[in-house]
């Protein structure tokens, strides 16, 4: 349940959880309402199999879900509704927990850090951080997805997509970052996204780490083992 609405998502853990408390990666899909849902060869057999609990929402109005996917507005709560639902499992160490954010999955992860979700380290892939930019280089997704999704789109469109854009609130971005992007990626430009947000990250003399993958597409799929391993690496790097 997510502010009254029932969302789905899928919860992925190791087979022998008896008496453990195991380390947490909260996992934020791309796409939009019905397009890239989870799936259960989603991106998660690593995290399982390094002794990971992963959980993901497919968020509101997707997958049968009740309620209708804002693209980064109320339905940022079926992000940080997820803290509580993993308290309420028994077996998730909440001192362990970590986020992977997929293309729109990582504006997601990014507005979840801007309203405070506690987590020790994320690790995006592809993300969204800046949505004006994006606009100029995909005008047809703007007006064709954000404008239905977005509420009040047309009359506040410059807001909108400022207030969703990580490159405009980096200062409060306050844990440890990795970065990956595949450098052949014409989904979200590695330039005007990831490396936009690594300039604004380190001005501000934050943590993170970049990774450019060249040649490679949207979702790092030519170089998908050391994806994997980094973040795994990384999100034990922090583990406390």
């Amino acid at each position: 349940m997510s502010d009254g609405l029932r969302v789905v998502g899928f919860v992925w853990k190791p087979k022998n959880i008896s008496g453990r408390k195991l380390p947490l990666v909260i996992v934020n899909r791309g796409g939009n309402p019905n397009l890239a849902t989870l799936t259960p060869q989603s991106f998660f057999y690593p995290y399982v199999t390094n002794g990971f609990v992963v959980i993901g929402s497919q968020y509101r109005g997707a997958d049968g879900g009740e309620g209708r996917d804002e693209f980064g507005g109320a339905d940022v709560n079926d992000v940080l509704n997820l803290i509580p639902l993993a308290r309420s499992l028994g077996y998730v160490d909440m001192n362990n927990v970590f986020m992977h954010g997929v293309s729109r999955g990582g504006m997601q992860t990014f507005l979840a850090l801007k309203k405070g979700l506690p987590v020790n380290a994320v690790a995006v892939v592809g993300a969204l951080a800046d949505l004006t930019a994006a606009a100029k280089e995909r005008p047809g997704v703007a007006d064709r997805v954000w404008s239905r999704l977005m509420p009040g789109y047309a009359e506040k469109k410059a807001e909108l997509q400022r207030e969703r854009s990580a490159v405009h609130f980096a200062d409060r971005i306050n844990v440890p970052v990795m970065i990956l992007h595949g450098g052949a990626d014409w989904r979200s430009d590695a330039g005007s996204q990831s490396l936009a947000l690594a300039s604004a990250l380190q001005s501000l003399g934050k943590t993170y780490e970049l990774h450019i993958y060249e040649g490679d597409d949207h979702p790092i799929n030519l170089n998908r083992l050391d994806r994997e391993q980094r973040i795994v690496k990384w999100f034990k790097k922090y583990m406390r």
